[in-house]
């Protein structure tokens, strides 16, 4: 099957090589000058616009890393993207073991995916 530019497998291998291309030439070390709020906001209109374009399902998951504190990042606790509306609908992760930073609430098995992916 050829691949549209528009069809979710070749959206999904540009953002792929995009993002391959800016951590290859950006220094993780650095923090951002985006604000967590920002970065919260960023990424409930990402889940919105991901599964509106049927590039995620209502099991799809999409991580963001901590502009502020590069070892955390952001994911849905457990909803379906297009139900997430607001930053209490999201969870801090430690980067290194994939465990939550200020919650007991352990979320989506497959974040241990997104935290091996940021490292």
């Amino acid at each position: 099957m050829a691949h549209t530019p528009s069809s979710p497998v070749c959206f999904l291998q540009e953002t792929q090589d995009s993002l391959k291309y800016s951590n290859e030439s950006a220094n993780l070390n650095q923090t951002s000058t985006m604000s967590s709020e920002e970065t919260l906001h960023d990424l409930i209109t990402a889940n919105h616009i991901l599964h509106h374009h049927n590039v995620l399902d209502a099991y799809g998951h999409i991580s963001v890393r901590n502009p502020t504190n590069p070892s955390r990042f952001f994911l849905s606790y457990s909803l379906a993207p297009a139900l997430i509306s607001s930053a209490s609908d999201l969870v801090e992760y430690h980067i290194s073991d994939a465990s939550p930073v200020n919650s007991t609430a352990k979320g989506y098995s497959e974040r241990f995916i997104h935290s091996e992916i940021l490292k």
